[in-house]
């Protein structure tokens, strides 16, 4: 019953052999399925865009051009961005 094809004993080492195999594949099928859950998807690697940016571009700009002194510029800008 627990003999090769041509009639040999496999014996004890046969059996580790075999159960650090089964360790060894299954461990991998684990490792493969972790890493396809944890991966990061394409999307993510995209770069965000602050949704002020343009907000800030227009105050710079309207602060180069005098249009509003410092204090305001100061106020608006915490306003759009705060400071972390």
């Amino acid at each position: 019953m627990y003999e090769w094809h041509d009639g040999r004993n496999m014996g004890p080492w046969g059996w580790v052999f075999m159960a650090i195999m089964m360790i060894a594949f299954w461990g991998g099928v684990v490792t493969l399925a972790v890493w396809a859950l944890r991966r990061p998807h394409e999307s993510e690697h995209q770069p965000q865009t602050p949704q002020h940016g343009p907000a800030l571009r227009i105050l710079s700009e309207r602060f180069a051009r005098g249009e509003i002194d410092v204090d305001e510029y100061h106020h608006r800008r915490d306003v759009i961005d705060p400071p972390r």
